[in-house]
């Protein structure tokens, strides 16, 4: 099973501050961190500043949320320096997890 994860894994580079993924919008993957730190910010209104209510580091994961729900992102999520994370796109993520999908 984790052969067939890795496989499917696309390897991305993001610059320091760069935005990973943004708040409201569409799920098409989700992030494995390889190397570097991600800010996870939220706006509870649109006209409210986005605050920091998370950060992961190598080895955690984010964005997958979305996914599982089908709903908008709920969170966006930042590079902190040279980041390089593993993507899971939602196809290989509904083949491969989906038969657990119903737990």
């Amino acid at each position: 099973e984790r052969m067939n994860v890795a496989d499917a894994l696309i390897s991305r580079k993001f610059e320091d501050e760069e935005l990973i993924i943004k708040q409201g919008d569409g799920a098409s993957c989700m992030y494995f961190l390889e190397a570097g730190d991600v800010r996870i910010t939220m706006k509870k209104k649109e006209s409210d500043p986005e605050v920091e209510i998370a950060r992961c580091q190598k080895g955690q994961y984010f964005g997958e949320l979305a996914l599982v729900t089908h709903k908008p992102r709920a969170a966006s999520a930042y590079a902190v320096g040279v980041t390089k994370c593993a993507v899971l796109e939602i196809e290989a993520f509904e083949r491969l997890l989906g038969p657990c999908m119903d737990i």
